[in-house]
């Protein structure tokens, strides 16, 4: 049994992060580009603080999501930033206190399907992969040649993951539980972005 992490540091984000959905890409590009040059409202201030030096604001684009992450904001309330987000007219919008990225690729014997993952895999594998199966945006599955399936999880939200500094705890938080990888996982840190 086999694990790999990828997360994106912005995890660590002190104060927020708020997630505009688009119809596509190019709409969400568009509004990255409009976003950054805004020069009105708390928005437009918040940019301007931004590029002063007064406040971390990050925005940028992946798929079709627009990305806002302050990591220092004068802003004790991103409401108001949603609500200047809000005039881009995303399909959805929603504000984190800890957003993580995540892809978390699980190495599994042939044939596991949800239903039998208790009977097939370790306890804490199992209650792990069926956190993930539950959380997760997206789930693809490949079949290896060594005859075993990949599961590949990708998640966006609040945190569910953390590592310890020394890189000697890994586990996933989830419904008030802590799930920890045992020391043979394998795991790795995506610094995308």
């Amino acid at each position: 049994m086999q694990f790999s992490v990828y997360l994106r540091p912005s995890s660590h984000s002190s104060c927020f992060t708020i997630v505009a959905e688009f119809k596509n890409e190019s709409l969400a590009a568009t509004a990255v580009k409009k976003a950054s040059k805004a020069k009105r409202g708390t928005l437009g201030e918040a940019i301007e603080l931004s590029k002063q030096g007064s406040g971390i604001i990050k925005i940028y684009c992946r798929e079709n999501r627009l990305i806002l992450s302050s990591t220092h904001s004068p802003y004790d309330d991103p409401e108001e930033i949603v609500e200047g987000l809000k005039k881009l007219k995303p399909t959805k919008i929603k504000t984190y206190e800890t957003y993580q990225e995540l892809r978390v690729e699980a190495e599994l014997p042939q044939g596991v399907t949800p239903a039998n993952l208790a009977l097939l895999l370790p306890n804490a594998t199992a209650q792990i992969i069926a956190a993930l199966i539950n959380k997760s945006v997206k789930i693809d599955k490949r079949i290896e040649q060594n005859g075993t399936e990949t599961w590949v999880f990708t998640y966006a939200g609040e945190r569910i993951y953390h590592e310890s500094d020394d890189k000697t705890t890994k586990c996933f938080i989830t419904d008030q539980k802590f799930l920890a990888l045992n020391n043979e996982a394998k795991i790795k840190v995506w610094s995308g972005d």
